[in-house]
């Protein structure tokens, strides 16, 4: 484990984490489950904690420290540049998953299928809306990840679904 010291509108909190697995950190000794779900544009993102969805803003503010905003509120972290490049490693980390899974869809919570945008036979290509899914009250729109034929189809309109549940199969 290594361990970070953040300090966040002047107050300090421990972090631990594991060099080799980013999903899960502990902060101030409480575990918190981290999964970059999407993200928009350079500074837009939608992470899963602990499987509750957030959409975050992250800035640098003029001395190069992280301005957060969460519902709302800004909060202000000072970061070093080991920080800097951890926060940098865990997102392009947490991105190249779906790459690696190339044309398999999976959800990223657990969720209901509100509406699938392809049938089998359909081409599609990287980017291409294909299913949305609610959860926790938020509709998340899916994205084909690569170009391909719709292959399969694992899922109705409807259907509850876990997380990493295979949705759609693309080739």
């Amino acid at each position: 484990m290594e361990d970070v010291i953040l300090k966040i509108n002047n107050t300090e909190y421990p972090v631990h984490y594991d060099k080799s697995e980013f999903s899960k950190i502990f902060v101030g000794g409480k575990p918190f489950e981290i999964e970059l779900l999407k993200k928009f544009g350079d500074d837009v993102f939608s992470f899963a904690v602990n499987q509750r969805l957030y959409q975050v803003d992250i800035d640098f503010d003029d001395e190069d420290n992280l301005q957060v905003s969460l519902n709302g509120m800004v909060y202000d972290i000072e970061i070093s540049n080991d920080t800097k490049k951890l926060l940098s490693k865990y997102i392009s980390d947490s991105g190249s998953g779906k790459a690696k899974s190339g044309g398999i869809i999976k959800a990223p919570m657990p969720g209901l299928v509100i509406k699938l945008l392809v049938d089998v036979g359909m081409n599609v290509i990287a980017g291409d809306k294909i299913i949305i899914v609610e959860a926790m009250k938020m509709e998340n729109i899916l994205k084909s990840t690569i170009n391909g034929v719709v292959k399969k189809i694992h899922v109705k309109e409807g259907q509850a679904v876990d997380k990493d549940a295979v949705l759609i199969e693309i080739e």
